[in-house]
């Protein structure tokens, strides 16, 4: 097997991980960083049947391990709390209705406390979702 064919197969491979189209894995992995690639390449191994019909929303793997559960719980608290307390703000300028999008603040501070406080490098559903569009 030549490099070629090697990044051939890498490519579908993302492809079939990611969501991407073909060019845009092609980019995606030519700018891309490779600890997230293979992050991606490996929730997409463990959490995904070889037969499944869709390609379910990926986690990053590192939630996984039991070692980081205590930390993870901890910091998934604190980043529901804030979201309450933001959601109560966004009410409040905004009495007559609107909608409120926190999920995506509220992953940003879950992975701010996680990289401050316990020194883990955990990766969004966004960053493990390339294809998806979280709010």
């Amino acid at each position: 097997m030549n490099d070629k064919d090697t990044h051939a197969e890498l490519v579908m491979r993302f492809r079939r991980a990611s969501g991407l189209s073909v060019m845009r894995s092609k980019e995606y992995l030519r700018a891309g960083d490779a600890d997230l690639v293979n992050r991606i390449l490996a929730a997409y191994d463990r959490q995904v049947a070889p037969n499944a019909e869709y390609r379910p929303v990926l986690h990053d793997p590192i939630e996984d391990d039991p070692r980081y559960a205590k930390a993870f719980a901890e910091a998934e608290e604190e980043a529901q709390r804030d979201y309450e307390r933001s959601r109560e703000e966004w009410r409040r300028l905004f009495p007559d209705g609107g909608n409120y999008y926190g999920y995506g603040r509220r992953c940003y501070v879950k992975q701010c406390i996680l990289r401050e406080r316990f020194g883990i490098d955990w990766k969004t559903p966004r960053e493990m979702n390339p294809c998806v569009i979280f709010e």
